[in-house]
């Protein structure tokens, strides 16, 4: 599985640059750049990614608990999300 900078993800618009996102990674001690996004869009969807990832992992568990089989067709896409995610095509 890969590896993800984990903690909270922020997305802020830069003060330097109009027009441009700055997207944050936030622990318990620092504060760090993660990249610089060109539309609010794309750096709000980047900065929900872990929050998201979580929760697909978790939403697999309660499909699979509910009796839904890899052969579903949301267990599949959740597994593609997840492939994708961790690295994979």
């Amino acid at each position: 599985m890969a590896e993800y900078t984990k903690g909270e993800w922020e997305a802020k618009p830069s003060l330097l640059e109009p027009g441009r996102w700055i997207l944050y990674g936030k622990t318990a001690h620092e504060i760090f750049h993660l990249a610089t996004i060109n539309n609010e869009p794309d750096a709000n969807l980047i900065a929900a990614a872990p929050d998201m990832h979580e929760a697909l992992k978790e939403a697999k568990v309660l499909l699979n608990i509910e009796g839904y089989d890899e052969n579903s067709i949301v267990v599949g896409m959740i597994d593609k999300a997840l492939t994708k995610a961790n690295g994979g095509k």
